[in-house]
Order: structure tokens, then sequence, then C-alpha cells
């Protein structure tokens, strides 16, 4: 189960910046500006943050295989979800996601 969202963050912009954002947003098939502003700022702090690790020696291949190996996790978590029977009553799946041994089943 991702964490939730509990901390919000706050940014003025001019008319044309939000006219940009807005019309990002509904190109990018989003429903909420918010939603849009949230994922491309996530996204510039992690080019950000992998930018300036290349700046250490050996650091920036390390880096793009985290990146890699997170986004290869990701993919499989989405394939692992598609798998999962949709006639799997409640009590066989735990609190993380995974199917349990019910007694007498």
């Amino acid at each position: 189960m991702p964490d939730r969202k509990s901390r919000v963050v706050n940014f003025r912009v001019t008319q044309e910046e939000y006219e940009r954002l807005r019309l990002a947003s509904t190109l990018h098939g989003d429903r909420a500006l918010s939603s849009y502003a949230r994922e491309a700022t996530l996204l510039a702090a992690r080019s950000r943050q992998t930018s300036d690790l290349n700046q250490i020696p050996g650091a920036a291949s390390e880096t793009q295989d985290l990146i890699e190996l997170s986004r290869r996790l990701s993919e499989l978590e989405s394939k692992v979800e598609g798998l999962r029977l949709p006639h799997t009553p409640k009590e066989h799946i735990s609190a993380e996601g995974k199917l349990r041994e019910v007694k007498g089943s």
C-alpha cells in the first residue's frame, strides 16, 4: 500500500505559467492539475539528484542501476497485481497484499 500523502506544497505561478501548466496537464492526460504538478516536480527533483550524483565518480552508473531496478520493480508489482484472482476472498489476502493460508479453506 502506498504511503498516504500527508504533506502539502504550495507555490505561486503567473497566469501565463498557469495556462502552460494546465495545457501540459491536459495533454499528459491528467484530470487534475495538482497531479500533473506533483509528478513534474518529483521528476525534476529526481533528475536534479541524478545530475548532482553524476559529479561523484562512479555514482552515475550506480544511480542508473538503481533507477532501472526501481522501474523494473514497479513493472513487476503491476504484473503481480494483475495476476491476483478477482474471486480471492479478502480474508485470504494479508495487509501487505500477499496471499495467506486460511484454515478451513
